[in-house]
């Protein structure tokens, strides 16, 4: 199950709202995003495939599940 979140959540909304095991894989994503979003850089494709990773291999309620 994912996390439920107003469309309006902010990142520090989104990483208080993380469900124990969650922090460490949505802290990585929101900087990610954050890269994306503010610093006009464009996400490096390792840094993508190691969060798709960490997702797929992650069992359902730890880290990465959303």
């Amino acid at each position: 199950a994912g996390l439920d979140l107003p469309d309006s959540a902010t990142e520090a909304e989104c990483l208080a709202a993380a469900r124990p095991g969650q922090e460490a894989c949505l802290r990585r994503l929101v900087r990610l995003w954050q890269g994306v979003a503010y610093g006009h850089r464009p996400a490096e494709p390792a840094a993508v495939d190691e969060l798709l990773a960490q997702r797929s291999t992650t069992p359902p309620g730890q880290a990465g599940d959303a």
